[in-house]
C-alpha cells in the first residue's frame, strides 16, 4: 500500500490553486525546495506574500505596520506573519521595527518592487 503525501492530501482538501489563480505562468516567489517544485503551502504564501508586497508598494512610505496589512488584505494574523518572516527571508521585505506583539513595520525592499513588476 502506497501512503498519499500530506502535500498533494492539503491540495485536495483545500485546493490552494485558486490563491495563486491557478496558472502555471505566473510569477511566484522563489521557494527552498531543492527540486525546484513548489507545493501547496509555498503557493499560498507565494499568494499572501504578493498581496502583502503590492499593499507595501501602494502605501505613501512603501512601509506599514502588520496589523494594518493584516486588516486591508484580511488575513490571519499567523499566516501573515509566517508570510512576513518568509518574505524576509527573501530580502523582498524588511522589518524597520519590531514589536513585542507581532505589529512589526515593514517595508518592501528595492528586490520586492522589483519582484511586482516583473513579467
Amino acid at each position: 500500500m502506497v501512503a498519499k503525501s500530506k502535500t498533494s492530501s492539503i491540495r485536495e482538501k483545500f485546493g490552494t490553486d485558486y490563491l495563486s489563480g491557478g496558472s502555471s505562468d505566473q510569477a511566484t516567489l522563489p521557494t527552498s525546495s531543492p527540486s525546484g517544485q513548489v507545493d501547496p503551502v509555498e503557493q499560498a504564501m507565494a499568494a499572501y506574500g504578493g498581496q502583502i508586497l503590492a499593499a507595501l508598494d501602494k502605501s505613501a512610505q512603501k512601509s506599514a505596520r502588520l496589523h494594518d496589512l493584516i486588516d486591508q488584505i484580511n488575513l490571519p494574523f499567523e499566516t501573515a506573519l509566517g508570510v512576513t518572516d518568509r518574505l524576509c527571508q527573501l530580502a523582498l521585505v524588511s522589518i524597520l521595527q519590531r514589536d513585542k506583539y507581532g505589529n512589526h513595520e515593514i517595508k518592501i525592499t528595492p528586490a520586492g518592487s522589483e519582484f511586482l513588476r516583473r513579467p
